[in-house]
């Protein structure tokens, strides 16, 4: 294997200067940069990432945990993080927790063992506050959570403000004249971000007098597209479909629209859908779906700066409580009545 002596050798630079190339640190000539890079790939060089590890009690390794890579939510958040890894010399670590609370403990310990600078997680339920409470004194403020929180949990977070999108929601619908909406959920497991959503929608819906109906899929085996489509179809055959309909995200928004395409049902003249997200609904065809855009490469930003800070020995003066805003997209599937 290739070392630095010999990149030196054949370079005639320092090991100083070879050594800022390959960890991009400090200034370099060009000219010297462009040296050290012919050598590396002459001598088919390659890190040593343990003994890195070893000299500086860092890896250079960032952990990444999902629920899954089925949906696009997730693999958002990795193709950000890769892009953030690159950008500054640092490697991803990706894993799914496999919509398991077991998996995701198992899948932690995996990235402990690994060593990881930091670990970003998407916790997949609560079930697991036990562990994420020993683990946050463990790791200190190497690990954050995104787009979910766990109360009572000392870990810092960086999550979508559901409570303000729910009131941005309703109160565009309300603008539109709509006095009446059904909220199709899902209730499958706790997690923050659905939990703070519902009870949101409840609330705004309350101060702006405007008539809430909760109705809760049932919970199959089927995606949210599935169950979407699968409640819309149902309604429409027995001559119940609500005018205005929010869904919990787009995926279950476009299997409403879907039926409502399928079964000759006028998006938005027989029926308002509104989404929730903005990751699916650029494909909708003909007509744009009206959602939330929950600004979730923010939310990623404000997490990996969140890291920055830390390493940069500044934990005490960041903020460890961030909830990203968004915006709704008023676009073509709510009616103005």
């Amino acid at each position: 294997m290739a070392s630095y002596k010999q990149i030196a050798k054949l370079t005639g630079l320092s090991f100083g200067t070879i050594s800022n190339v390959i960890n991009g640190k400090g200034t370099v000539k060009e000219e010297n940069v462009e040296k050290v890079k012919m050598a590396i790939e002459k001598l088919e060089y390659r890190p040593n990432y343990q003994a890195k590890a070893l000299a500086s009690d860092k890896t250079g390794l960032l952990g990444v945990i999902v629920p899954s890579i089925n949906d696009v939510r997730e693999t958002e958040i990795f193709s950000y993080m890769e892009e953030f890894a690159r950008s500054r010399g640092y490697r991803i670590m990706l894993s799914t927790s496999q919509n398991s609370a077991r998996e995701e403990i198992n899948q932690c310990e995996n990235m402990l063992s690994s060593q990881v600078d930091c670990l970003f997680i998407m916790p997949y339920s609560s079930e697991n506050r036990g562990y994420f409470k020993r683990l946050s004194e463990q790791m200190k403020d190497r690990i954050i959570f995104i787009n979910r929180y766990l109360e009572d949990v000392d870990i810092p977070f960086t999550v979508v403000d559901n409570d303000y999108a729910a009131e941005e929601i309703i109160r565009h619908v309300y603008e539109q004249g709509h006095r009446s909406v059904t909220f199709l959920d899902l209730k499958d497991r706790e997690i923050s971000s659905i939990r703070d959503r519902r009870r949101g929608i409840i609330k705004w819906s309350a101060r702006m007098g405007v008539e809430c109906n909760m109705v809760d899929a049932v919970s199959t085996s089927e995606d949210e597209v599935a169950i979407g489509y699968r409640y819309a179809e149902e309604a429409i055959r027995n001559s119940n479909l609500p005018q205005l309909i929010l869904a919990r995200d787009d995926a279950m928004a476009i299997g409403i629209y879907s039926a409502c395409i399928h079964h000759k049902v006028r998006v938005p003249e027989d029926v308002s859908i509104v989404g929730f997200g903005k990751y699916y609904s650029d494909y909708i065809t003909p007509k744009k779906l009206t959602t939330f855009n929950r600004d979730f490469k923010s939310l990623l930003k404000q997490a990996t700066d969140m890291f920055l800070a830390i390493t940069n020995g500044e934990a005490e003066k960041i903020e460890r409580k961030i909830f990203i805003k968004g915006y709704m997209e008023k676009r073509d599937t709510v009616s103005k009545i």
